[in-house]
């Protein structure tokens, strides 16, 4: 429930999250030093290096690598933190919600300058009215980056089907499974989604949603108090026992192994 919390690798590693999660809060983070990690932001996959600069939004389930190789400071926060000024409406920003691009590479330059903010950031933690005003620019920052990369990267059509059909799904996966639903909303055929999600991802629409079912089902395991019954109907699974089957055939375990972790 706090409106602003600070976190880097110790946090992490004092917390172990190992496990897939959904965040409550929005985050803003920075990599920075020796090597690559890897984590899934909502449906996506990306690879972590030095100048990675990753964005999230409440409610998108993540999972990070569990041998975390580079360092990270994450700055968390909700819009309760913006008493006194009229902050943008975060829920509209792009890179903040399900499908956005959550992750953009910055030049050592603007490492070192959101470094720089995230220093100050963490000096007036506990000074609202400051911090507040600290988050504000670090968010206008955000903003700035993000448009210089859309700038430098021309995303091609086939791209953009692709990001818009997982912000689809984290959207619709309780709603259908099925491939022709998402299609439909695309206004192309099943047979067209499928080729293009094959060339920009490796992946079936089939898999992408089971993938993205499934992250979900790992959250709500380790997440929440709901039993594996409730899951299963939650998710759309009208037997408990199918769902019990299909989640060993995804995580090789069943998902009473997986809740004790």
């Amino acid at each position: 429930m706090e409106a602003f919390f600070y976190a880097d690798n110790e946090t992490y590693a004092t917390l172990e999250v190992d496990f897939p999660f959904r965040t409550t809060h929005y985050g803003v983070g920075i990599s920075y030093g020796e090597g690559v990690s890897n984590c899934r932001l909502g449906s996506v996959d990306y690879e972590l290096s030095a100048g990675s600069l990753t964005t999230l939004g409440p409610g998108i389930v993540t999972c990070w690598d569990s041998a975390y190789e580079l360092k990270n400071e994450t700055i968390f926060f909700s819009e309760s933190l913006f008493k006194t000024i009229k902050a943008p409406a975060l829920n509209s920003l792009p890179f903040f919600i399900h499908g956005g691009n959550h992750m953009v590479k910055v030049s050592k330059a603007e490492l070192e300058n959101l470094k720089d903010l995230f220093r100050n950031i963490k000096k007036f933690s506990e000074n609202t009215e400051v911090l507040q005003g600290l988050v504000f620019s670090l968010i206008q920052l955000v903003q700035q980056l993000h448009k210089v990369t859309l700038r430098e990267n021309n995303i091609s059509q086939k791209e953009l089907i692709s990001h818009q059909f997982k912000a689809l799904i984290a959207r619709h996966f309780i709603e259908s499974k099925e491939v022709g639903f998402y299609a439909d909303k695309l206004h192309i055929t099943p047979k067209y989604l499928s080729e293009v999600l094959q060339e920009t991802t490796g992946k079936s629409a089939k898999e992408l949603i089971t993938e993205h079912l499934f992250l979900e089902a790992k959250s709500l395991l380790r997440q929440t108090p709901m039993t594996i019954k409730e899951i299963a109907y939650w998710l759309g699974f009208e037997d408990q026992s199918y769902f019990v089957r299909a989640f060993k055939r995804h995580a090789g375990v069943t998902p009473a192994v997986y809740r004790r972790g």
